[in-house]
């Protein structure tokens, strides 16, 4: 509600300043996942319509999988992103200042590297090859801070119930740990908040000095359900030992997929160096990273698996001689 607010107002500045504004649009997407959901939705549209910013409420259908509900939920969520946003379109989120400081333990714990250590970026690409940047413009700023905006503009918003559910990780940490950090240690946490932008710009030099090398790696991929950029590993392997896990990152980080837990990049790292006529993979979250024809691939094991089973579905059909949808009978 904050960031709606706040976006409203610049665009009224802008109208006022310079007689014109971009388009603005809110989005509210439909989980399913609470009683309330339906209710939330009514709210959006009244706040929505109290100032004047067109909304689109989508509704999403999700089976939770391995990796969890809240990752299912995300995936549903960023396909919903993608649909309704243009080239050129900005995205903004309401991500702040304690979510980073959440993502920064979580990570910490799970053995993450330099860039996943580096936090939730302020902005970024929606995707490898889109033209729509996501920016969240509160990651400087505590959650105490938005409240007290709230509070002094006299806006209305919702708790989702779901945050109190301290079997959710990031609830743990948000509800249990970083309270008792800033009761026993006031002030630690801006400064780590200070720290994660230090973080950020020392990963943002690295992988600019890391850039040449990154590209002399990469290998222009056209295969249906694997991402764009292929790492090849005989130039991989022709770098300097102390680089090649952190280039292993860097293409990851470069094809939008989170950070991998140490245990992960073990496992990445044997892989690279098994012998040519292996094929193991390695899950990282709703990609599987799979060797094959001397490169790594990312691959979308979820799309595989529907285009499998439309294809299994299709022969059953054909063997079967009825009529069906793909117009040879």
């Amino acid at each position: 509600m904050v960031l709606l607010y706040a976006a409203k107002r610049w665009r009224d500045r802008q109208i006022q300043q310079l007689g014109k504004a971009p388009d603005m649009l809110a989005i509210h997407v439909h989980h399913g996942l609470s009683g309330n959901a339906d209710s939330w939705a009514d709210f959006c549209q009244h706040q929505c319509k109290t100032l004047a910013i067109p909304l689109q409420i989508h509704r999403v259908q999700f089976q939770p999988d391995g990796n969890g509900i809240e990752q299912a939920a995300r995936r549903a969520r960023y396909q919903v992103f993608e649909s309704c946003c243009g080239a050129g379109d900005c995205l903004l989120m309401g991500h702040h200042g304690d979510d980073q400081l959440e993502t920064r333990l979580m990570r910490l714990t799970r053995g993450s590297g330099l860039s996943g250590l580096s936090g939730i970026p302020v902005s970024r690409s929606l995707s490898p090859d889109s033209s729509v940047q996501l920016v969240r413009p509160f990651l400087s700023m505590r959650r105490r801070e938005l409240l007290d905006y709230a509070a002094l503009h006299a806006l209305e918003w919702i708790e989702d119930e779901s945050n109190q559910d301290v079997q959710f990780e990031r609830n743990w940490w948000r509800q249990e740990i970083l309270p008792r950090i800033e009761e026993r240690l006031p002030g630690r946490l801006d400064a780590m908040l200070a720290s994660t932008r230090a973080l950020q710009s020392d990963a943002a030099a690295f992988h600019h000095l890391l850039a040449p090398q990154l590209e002399k790696c990469i290998e222009p991929c056209r295969w249906p359900w694997v991402k764009t950029d292929a790492l090849r590993l005989d130039h991989w392997q022709q770098a300097a030992e102390v680089l090649r896990s952190v280039l292993l990152r860097a293409w990851l980080q470069r094809l939008n997929i989170n950070p991998p837990s140490q245990n992960q990049l073990e496992q990445l790292l044997v892989m690279s160096d098994a012998a040519g006529d292996a094929n193991p993979e390695v899950k990282l979250g709703d990609w599987m990273i799979r060797r094959h024809g001397g490169c790594l691939l990312a691959c979308d094991w979820r799309g595989e698996q529907q285009t499998r089973q439309q294809l299994q579905e299709t022969h059953i059909t054909l063997q079967e001689g009825r009529p069906d949808d793909t117009g040879l009978f």
